[in-house]
């Protein structure tokens, strides 16, 4: 396989270092609002504008297992259902024409993929694990609440808007010249920057197939953002709606500015979560 960078695994348990960053922040005081926004992000986020943070990568599949490991814990004996509906659809994972069974049993649940992107999950699932993410995060915020000078009620998670996304894929470039939020479509070590169809050839001379890599492979746009374009297409907040191309995608379908629809969980479908924080900021009134 491959070799890329990783970026660690986070939790939402990881808020802890977050909180007493901005309670530290707090006791000294004397930033603007500006400064407080860009330097104190959310855990796996990173300022993208105004009140707003995105995450780096996709949600990968060790995010999504903490998901499905606290609804089993909660719910495994008393609504066992419920924990069905949390489950992502596994089977998306088989392929015609080829032997897949290895990636059915094994992408979403062994350690080998847990920083790749998790798939065949539904619009309703990825909104149900933003208001889970958000309600983990209020109940840390709560629980610390006489170290915190702004109320939980202030951070909210949800899938970004196509407005949003599209802000956040552009990188910063003239969208006029640059369709993919990028200068250039290689890496600088050569390897292709977007997983799309046509990264066929290079995957096949790795010993790879064509398939979802590692959330962190390639490079970041210059906003600091991995893989919105190619990899895996995002779902947004537009029901049916999804950004980026994914995997079996050619680089026409994925540019900023195109919409791939959907009706449910398929194989090249993710998404990211993005973070809203009201008012309140460390340095801030």
């Amino acid at each position: 396989m491959m070799k890329v960078s990783v970026v660690k695994k986070w939790s939402v348990l990881a808020l802890a270092a977050w909180v007493v960053l901005c309670v530290f922040s707090f006791s000294k005081g004397g930033e603007t609002r500006k400064q407080s926004q860009k330097k104190y992000c959310p855990p796996g986020t990173i300022w993208l504008k105004d009140s707003l943070y995105l995450d780096e990568v996709e949600i990968t599949n060790y995010s999504y297992l903490e998901y499905v490991s606290w609804a089993k814990e909660k719910y495994g004996k008393t609504d066992p259902e419920l924990v069905k509906r949390v489950l992502p659809d596994t089977l998306v994972r088989r392929m015609p024409l080829s032997y897949s069974e290895p990636l059915v049993d094994f992408y979403f649940r062994h350690p080998a993929y847990h920083d790749y992107p998790v798939i065949g999950v539904s619009h309703e699932q990825a909104s149900a694990y933003c208001s889970w993410r958000t309600e983990r995060v209020r109940e840390y915020i709560q629980a610390n609440r006489g170290k915190l000078k702004w109320p939980a009620e202030n951070v909210y998670y949800r899938l970004p808007t196509a407005a949003e996304w599209e802000y956040a894929a552009a990188g910063a470039l003239d969208t006029s010249k640059f369709f993919f939020g990028h200068e250039q479509l290689k890496t600088k070590k050569g390897m292709p920057l977007i997983i799309s169809l046509e990264s066929k050839e290079y995957l096949t001379r790795q010993g790879e197939g064509l398939s979802p890599q590692p959330t962190s492979y390639g490079e970041p746009n210059a906003l600091g953002f991995y893989n919105l374009i190619g990899n895996v297409a995002e779902m947004v907040s537009e029901k049916g709606v999804s950004k980026g191309g994914g995997w079996p995608h050619a680089l026409e379908q994925s540019k900023l500015s195109t919409s791939i629809p959907y009706q449910g969980p398929e194989g090249w479908l993710g998404f990211r979560c993005i973070c809203e924080i009201a008012e309140g900021l460390p340095g801030t009134p």
